[in-house]
């Protein structure tokens, strides 16, 4: 057993299979083992979620402040649904600790390719209910005045009901921290990064807006979500910094692939080289591409799974209205006969699981 097991174990946490692994750390599935402690607050949560298993970000504690900048914007964050939960974090003799929700689906690259095994990129009417997810868990960063700076497929989650969240804050920053709301450090995914982060790697860059990079980057996962494919391959600064110049996400798409003259508009102003006239996420979230009153002609996998919870939300609700306690036992209302089914005070508050299968 080696010291992150041991570290984890003490607080109550069977590390499991890799999750990934990135700059700022790796990922690992892990089981709580104080599930039914009474008082625990995180045994609590998970309860409530029908699941014992949490993901847990491994770094070292030489990386503390890292982690804590990391803790601090998904803290800032909470309370959006497309935004993986924050349930604590620890440290170790060696390692820092963050406590986070488990996402079954895993990462937008692994979730398409096995829902959509026979195509490498999906319709315009399955695209936008990934995209409107995607763009609500970022606007919510932005409204509490969170930066993500390294949104693409890795970063972008699938939970077992099919509802889109945003991880990894690792490069986050705060915008509001600065005295003119403009951001000085350069980082990212290249692939990924608007030209204005890309010319700070050519130390060229003056400051830039957090929020219009993070615009740029959700252009790009839409495009490939459209294309199966990336605008701009992952280059030397330079040579990439020279192709976003030089050619337009018009001139990058596919020959086989024709979009809606709305759905070319919208990604025209996320991909949109200049970062003054680039959209912002309010705007991108009332572009008539993206309106929510529009009817889908076909429903994707993701709408119906979210469909499914909310029927199986009304039922739960439906069920609970009929039970009532009659000497501590839990009877039908109308039977008066001890139901068979357990019982879970305010259930009908919370998100739904099979508590019964």
């Amino acid at each position: 057993m080696n010291t992150q097991e041991l570290e984890c174990l003490y607080k109550g946490f069977s590390l499991g299979r890799s999750l990934g692994e990135g700059a700022n750390g790796k990922v690992r599935l892990a089981t709580y083992a104080k599930l039914n402690v009474p008082g625990d607050a995180l045994a609590a949560k998970l309860r409530v979620k029908g699941t014992n298993k949490v993901a847990i970000k491994i770094m070292p504690k030489r990386n503390e402040a890292e982690i804590s900048n990391e803790f601090k914007a998904m803290r800032r964050a909470k309370g959006s649904e497309n935004i993986v939960e924050i349930y604590g974090k620890f440290n170790g003799i060696e390692n820092s600790y963050l406590i986070m929700e488990f996402c079954h689906g895993g990462d937008l690259t692994n979730h398409l390719e096995t829902v959509y095994k026979d195509s490498s990129y999906l319709s315009e009417s399955k695209a936008k209910e990934y995209l409107r997810s995607i763009v609500t868990g970022v606007k919510y960063c932005h409204d509490h005045g969170i930066a993500h700076r390294d949104l693409k497929f890795e970063n972008v989650l699938v939970d077992r009901y099919g509802v889109v969240k945003l991880a990894d804050f690792g490069s986050a920053e705060f915008p509001d921290h600065y005295p003119d709301g403009l951001l000085d450090t350069f980082i990212g995914t290249s692939s990924y990064m608007a030209p204005e982060v890309v010319l700070g790697y050519l130390d060229k860059g003056q400051a830039y807006d957090g929020y219009k990079a993070d615009s740029w980057s959700v252009g790009i996962i839409l495009f490939k979500l459209l294309t199966g494919k990336q605008p701009y391959a992952p280059l030397p600064w330079q040579l990439l910094y020279n192709l976003i110049q030089k050619k337009t996400f018009r001139q990058r798409l596919p020959a086989d692939v024709n979009l809606s003259p709305d759905c070319i508009d919208l990604l025209g102003r996320l991909l949109d080289r200049d970062a003054k006239s680039r959209a912002s996420l309010q705007e991108i979230l009332e572009h008539p591409w993206l309106k929510l009153e529009e009817v889908m002609e076909e429903k994707s996998p993701l709408m119906v799974q979210k469909q499914s919870q909310d029927v199986r939300a009304k039922n739960i609700n439906d069920e609970l209205k009929t039970l009532i306690v009659v000497k501590g036992k839990i009877v039908h209302r109308d039977e008066r006969k001890p139901c068979k089914r357990p019982f879970y005070p305010n259930a009908h508050h919370f998100t739904p699981q099979e508590w019964w299968e």
